[in-house]
Formats: structure tokens, C-alpha cells, sequence
């Protein structure tokens, strides 16, 4: 499902699926078990993070976001977002924004994020 999300539910007369958003809430990005696997990772529309100590997973979430921004543009416009002493505070990265969007970053979903 979380794969084939998009072309379920195909409307009669061959127009476009309508699609299903599917929301995957996990503790870790990568482990041995039981959490994101790469195929998964690699459909994913959106993604949020929020503060983490694992400079390593940061490191590869940058490195796996490298399609739609550079590695360095990443950690840098997270590491401002997650600098806010708020403790619920989250960085939320669209990685298929619409035109009228200003950034693919947001903080907190409300905040676009442009220039850092």
C-alpha cells in the first residue's frame, strides 16, 4: 500500500487515480528492524523530523534528500529550524512543492523557511 499509494482507486472512464495519502510515523529512520525501509523512503512525498542526536541518520537523511536540494543546503535549513528552543518544534520538507510555494522547508507546517 504505502508503494501502490497513488494509483489506488482508479476513476471509470480512464481518468487519473484519485491516490491515497498514507502517513508512516516512525521512532527511527534506519535500524535493523522496524523501521523505514529504503523503497519506502525513496516514495516519500513529504517528510518531517524532528530534533535528533544521531549525527549519522542526520547525515544520510541529507544525503538521500540530495535529488531535490544538496546535502549541505539540507543540514544547514534543519539545523536552523531545530536551533528553536521550542521543544515540539519540527522540520517539514516537501519534496514536491507546488509552484506557488516559496520553499519545500517549513517550520512547524505554517512557517515556509527561505533564506537562512
Amino acid at each position: 500500500m504505502a508503494l501502490k499509494s497513488r494509483h489506488i482507486g482508479n476513476m471509470p472512464l480512464e481518468e487519473a487515480s484519485l491516490g491515497l495519502r498514507v502517513f508512516i510515523a516512525v521512532k527511527s529512520y534506519t535500524s535493523t528492524g522496524g523501521a523505514l525501509p529504503r523503497s519506502v523512503r525513496n516514495n516519500a512525498n513529504c517528510l518531517v523530523l524532528w530534533r535528533s542526536k544521531n549525527i549519522k541518520e542526520s547525515k544520510l537523511i541529507s544525503e538521500e534528500m540530495a535529488g531535490s536540494v544538496s546535502p549541505d543546503k539540507f543540514m544547514e535549513v534543519y539545523d536552523f529550524i531545530i536551533e528553536d528552543e521550542n521543544t515540539h518544534t519540527m522540520t517539514f520538507v516537501d519534496l514536491h512543492p507546488k509552484p506557488n510555494h516559496p520553499s519545500m522547508f517549513r517550520k512547524k507546517c505554517t512557517e515556509f523557511v527561505v533564506d537562512v
